[in-house]
C-alpha cells in the first residue's frame, strides 16, 4: 500500500487501516498484518521499494541515496512528525 502526502501519525494509521484482495478481515494475532517497514527490511526488499522517498517508517524517514541497475540504498533522513511525506506499507504475513 502506498500513501503520498502523510504525517508520521497518519502514515502509521493508513498501514493498519489497509486492506488489500485476499487479505483476512483480522489476523489470528489481531490488526490487519499491515504496517511501517523498517529500514533493514527496506535494503532486504530494495528491488521491489520504489520511489526515492522520503518514506515513512518504523525508525522515521528514509530517503534513497544510491540507486544502480540491481540495488538501491536507503538511509534514515531528518523529518518532522508533521511533515507530509510518502509511505509504503509492508506486510510480512
Amino acid at each position: 500500500g502506498v500513501a503520498e502526502a502523510v504525517n508520521r501519525e497518519e502514515a502509521a494509521r493508513f498501514c493498519s487501516v489497509l486492506r488489500a484482495p485476499g487479505d483476512p478481515e483480522q489476523l489470528p494475532e489481531g490488526g490487519n498484518g499491515w504496517r511501517l517497514p523498517t529500514l533493514e527490511e527496506i535494503n532486504a526488499v530494495v528491488q521491489w521499494f520504489g520511489g526515492p522517498g522520503p518514506f515513512w517508517t518504523a525508525e522515521g524517514a528514509v530517503v534513497r541515496t544510491r540507486v544502480d541497475t540491481e540495488t538501491a540504498e536507503w538511509e534514515l533522513t531528518e523529518a518532522r512528525d508533521d511533515e507530509a511525506l510518502m509511505v509504503r506499507c509492508i506486510r510480512t504475513q
